[in-house]
């Protein structure tokens, strides 16, 4: 029987629709758009990160490959530098330039070369505290010399609302000195300090994860291992990666989540039956929530090699959690290579783990008769991204076919509303590709962007103006920003509250090198 519980009750999709807003208040019916300030940065400074403090105002960090001094500039909403200050990055990292080639000194370069980021530099803001968060390791390159951090040990700079820094050593757990140590997140409540860290031994060949928090005031501490299944990476699925992620932080709750290989079921031996989990774990390192998105889809599995992975969003606006995917129609013929892509699926959950509602799309029922083509098109697609409107509460799947890309409209009840097919060259000629407009956060940990090899934004992480270009003030003024660029588009874009909640700050900052800063505001 094909899936046929995709009506949203509107209590439910209210919750739905905020998943992109955030404190924004309402614009005028004509916003208008202001440039405020330009800021040229220095020939060798990399844009790092950019978070958002809780008044309003913006802290660009920047950096330079193999120099230790990373330069803070704290911008108020009308685009004016209220303070600049220095802080120290210890360590630099250097990657593989082609992780496809063998390694080797000559084969690596400083991560930032490759794409703009602090690594292994963690920033974030806790209300109008910024922090800076390093775990000290002696595989790395020391970029600065000085010091008393030891291996293992985080070091933390802190930098309070009037501009103060603050510098602190924290003690790790004392564990072997060949067990290497990464953070996967950093926050602070009530004066402590948590970091989720994994840790890793070749000797040993063990992948575990602890929770470390840190009394800022009475130096207690503790290193609690956090259960998570083991991770299952056979040699025969190379394309399928099992991997825990920090989805985020809220009220106390810390999230991780994992794609990983279904061992029920009897899907055929060359196809990967996926399923997805989702844990909660409070700041003593228990337990207290867990989720099993993808599940009820009656005859349909999420399956296949090439699959791509659902995509997990933390929204802190209504604290609620929102999985979305794609799912597909098997055969027990095991000369059936390529599952067909029936359909996506939205799961929503409460910050305890309880589901909230579970809808499933399927094409074929979505879709007028009219565009059996399409739906056809659609069987062959390997996944979807859903993007939300705040302001008209519809959705938008992106679909990407054959040398096409498809955009299917539901509205606020998930009734398919209509579909907009692009052409490859089309797409390029809308610029898509250059038209993202990050959300400005307190951190950029698990941003797309933040990634080499990850650059395709999910829900939440942008406002989605290419698809809903007239819906509202703030879209319409947006994109013209964009279309205004031309041909010579910015690097990247990032959008925030101005002052007040009254109105947003764009900064477009031009090139991953080098280049400027432009600060607009639209009120």
């Amino acid at each position: 029987m094909p899936p046929s519980s995709f009506r949203l009750p509107n209590f439910q999709y209210h919750l739905l629709a905020a998943v992109l807003a955030f404190s924004t208040g309402i614009l005028p019916a004509t916003a208008q758009t202001k440039l405020v300030a330009t800021i040229t940065l220095h020939k060798k400074e990399i844009p790092g990160a950019v978070v958002q403090r809780q008044d309003g105002s913006v802290a660009l960090f920047l950096s330079q490959p193999g120099e230790s001094a990373v330069r803070v500039l704290l911008l108020q909403p009308d685009g004016k530098v209220k303070w600049e200050k220095s802080i120290v990055k210890m360590q630099g990292l250097r990657v593989p330039i082609d992780p496809q080639q063998p390694t080797g000194p000559l084969s690596q370069t400083w991560i930032e070369k490759l794409y703009p980021t602090l690594e292994p530099l963690e920033v974030f803001a806790q209300g109008n505290t910024l922090y800076a968060a390093e775990v000290v390791d002696r595989d790395l390159e020391r970029l600065e010399k000085q010091g008393d951090a030891r291996h293992h040990d985080i070091v933390l700079q802190r930098v309070d609302s009037a501009g103060a820094l603050k510098r602190f050593v924290l003690p790790y757990a004392d564990i072997s000195k060949h067990i290497s140590v990464s953070s996967m997140g950093s926050y602070v409540e009530g004066g402590v300090f948590y970091q989720i860290s994994r840790e890793v031994s070749s000797r040993q060949g063990t992948d575990e994860y602890y929770l470390n928090s840190f009394d800022l005031d009475s130096q207690a501490r503790q290193h609690v291992p956090l259960q998570l299944a083991k991770l299952n990476n056979s040699r025969w699925a190379p394309n399928f990666k099992e991997s825990w992620k920090l989805l985020g932080h809220c009220k106390g709750i810390t999230y991780l989540c994992r794609r990983y290989k279904s061992s029920t079921g009897s899907t055929p031996e060359p196809l990967v039956q996926q399923q997805y989990e989702l844990l909660g774990f409070d700041n003593q390192g228990k337990q207290v929530a867990a989720m099993q998105p993808g599940l009820g889809l009656g005859d349909y599995r999420i399956v296949g090699k090439s699959l791509r992975e659902a995509a997990f969003y933390l929204d802190p606006a209504t604290e609620t959690l929102l999985v979305s995917g794609a799912y597909q129609q098997t055969s027990k013929n095991r000369l059936l290579q390529e599952p067909v892509t029936a359909g996506f699926f939205l799961d929503r959950y409460a910050l305890t783990g309880q589901q909230l509602s579970h809808q499933q799309v399927a094409y074929a029922d979505a879709l007028p008769a009219q565009q059996k083509a399409l739906v056809q098109q659609l069987a062959e697609s390997d996944g979807v991204m859903v993007f939300s409107d705040p302001a008209t509460q519809k959705l938008v799947v992106d679909v990407a076919l054959k040398g096409r890309y498809a955009a299917l409209y539901f509205d606020e009840k998930l009734q398919f509303a209509k579909s907009v097919v692009t052409s490859e060259k089309e797409r390029r000629k809308s610029l898509m590709a250059t038209e993202y407009v990050y959300h400005l956060s307190p951190t950029v940990k698990n941003y797309s962007y933040n990634s080499n090899y990850i650059t395709t934004p999910v829900m939440g992480e942008i406002l989605p103006i290419y698809y809903f270009q007239t819906s509202a003030p703030l879209h319409q003024q947006t994109y013209a920003l964009v279309l205004k660029a031309k041909d010579n588009q910015p690097y990247r874009r990032y959008i925030g509250t101005a002052a007040g909640g009254t109105g947003r700050m764009v900064l477009e900052i031009s090139e991953p090198q080098g280049g400027t800063v432009k600060i607009h505001t639209i009120q």
